[in-house]
């Protein structure tokens, strides 16, 4: 049973911050990452970055901040990407990717070695044309939102089609260019073990938390510090750390530069461009910012 919203203040607490720029196709950081997906037996989180062409990519790490190696790049041959828009990882580790461009699911091993890609372009059965998010089940089938045909498809773990659902309008049971897509271990479209639902608000900037029914829960704008591999880069470029250190990082706006965005692009521990949530084993939120480069984590209040 949901706690009434007007009981509870906050029901996730800011944790920590991983992340820093990277304009290089290797090595430590991110480049407008816009989805992320988490082994749940080795805790590798995956990071699909899809800045500049030359900086597509799936980096590595874990929670403690260790940047363990990086996979596939920009390019249309087999295990590589344009487009990027979700990743997910099956019960064996494998991890699989959709590109919007390519109109493909691409699949590597867990250590990145590329497995297999499948997909065709158009609207019938099976077809995709714009696919966006990926879920897979606790038997291993594939949800994929189709954005471009407004409808979600399911896959086996072969990408065979099984089904599809969805058609274009904004009534019951219709989608329009729909985006992202999660299911639970008991194999329903929601997130976490109470049954709230977690929305990556990204017109508004921010992190909305509502109840099964849709009450709302809680709002988060962003509580963003400075990642291990930031301040690392701050000590070694000292000149940037002072030009930091008298910076206004939280200026107040004058009131017709009031709107989420110019907020946003504007205060540095605020959401940037919050393009999707995920959830780990424990229930620790990650939330990824494209614009800053990052990932913000929160805990739920029954974890210390």
């Amino acid at each position: 049973m949901t706690t009434p919203s007007n009981q509870i203040s906050h029901y996730v607490h800011y944790f920590k911050t991983i992340g820093v720029t990277s304009n290089q196709p290797v090595g430590r950081g991110f480049s407008a990452p816009v989805d992320i997906s988490i082994n749940h037996r080795t805790d590798r989180i995956y990071v699909l970055n899809r800045g500049k062409p030359q900086l597509n990519r799936i980096g590595v790490c874990n929670l403690d901040e260790e940047y363990l190696f990086e996979f596939s790049k920009n390019g249309n041959s087999p295990g590589e990407f344009l487009r990027g828009t979700g990743i997910a990882i099956n019960s064996q580790g494998n991890v699989f990717l959709t590109d919007e461009e390519l109109n493909k699911i691409i699949v590597w091993s867990e250590n990145g070695e590329f497995l297999t890609q499948w997909g065709s372009t158009g609207s019938d059965p099976g077809q995709l044309n714009g696919p966006g998010g990926i879920a897979i089940d606790s038997s291993d089938n594939i949800f994929i939102t189709d954005q471009n045909n407004h409808r979600i498809q399911k896959f086996n773990p072969h990408g065979e089609f099984l089904a599809t659902f969805g058609t274009f309008g904004n009534g019951y049971g219709q989608l329009n260019m729909p985006w992202g897509i999660h299911i639970s271990p008991d194999n329903h479209i929601w997130v976490d073990n109470q049954y709230n639902v977690y929305v990556s608000d990204w017109g508004n900037e921010r992190v909305q938390i509502l109840s099964e029914h849709g009450s709302h829960i809680q709002t988060l704008r962003g509580e963003a510090t400075l990642s291990k591999w930031a301040n690392e880069f701050l000590e070694a470029n000292l000149d940037e750390k002072r030009t930091r250190a008298i910076s206004n990082l939280k200026p107040d706006l004058p009131s017709h530069l009031n709107s989420p965005y110019l907020i946003s692009s504007q205060t540095e521990e605020y959401f940037w461009s919050p393009t999707s949530v995920n959830l780990d084993s424990e229930g620790k939120l990650y939330v990824t910012e494209s614009s800053r480069h990052r990932i913000q984590i929160y805990k739920p209040n029954n974890l210390k």
